[in-house]
């Protein structure tokens, strides 16, 4: 799976919905920042250098946990699936909803569509034709998924 750099992501949320690093149910991190590392030798400038985590605020409803923590991503989002060897992922539940939308439709114009930087961004493989019946499964799957 390639790093999601989410400072290439325009129209990122300010929230998004992760397995709880407690209990593994549905949790919300609130304004979610990329977490980068500093790098390089001491006798230059340091280089940012972007992880694969994100920090915010994360609340889960079912444990009750309320801290400032740190979630790998996009492997710990609540709504994810694997479409044919290629891991899909969503913000919210509202999101993998538009992600099914635009699967469904035949124009495919991201346009007109809620979260259509984020559409336009979408890896080709989940567009193709031959993968629709996989995609579409997998995104029902992650929308009706409930907390444990």
């Amino acid at each position: 799976m390639n790093k999601v750099i989410l400072q290439n992501w325009p129209g990122w949320p300010d929230k998004v919905t992760v397995n709880c690093t407690r209990c593994g149910n549905k949790g919300v991190l609130n304004n979610p920042k990329q977490v980068y590392e500093m790098v390089g030798p001491s006798t230059r400038p340091l280089n940012k250098v972007f992880t694969d985590h994100v920090s915010g605020h994360l609340s889960c409803l079912q444990c009750g946990l309320s801290k400032v923590d740190k979630v790998q991503w996009p492997v710990g989002a609540f709504y994810s699936g694997n479409v044919k060897g290629h891991f899909l992922w969503a913000w919210d539940k509202e999101h993998a909803e538009t992600i099914k939308e635009f699967i469904l439709s035949i124009s495919r114009d991201y346009r007109q569509f809620k979260y259509s930087s984020s559409l336009y961004h979408l890896p080709e493989n989940f567009k193709l034709a031959k993968n629709r019946d996989a995609c579409l499964k997998t995104l029902d799957r992650m929308i009706s998924r409930k907390s444990k």
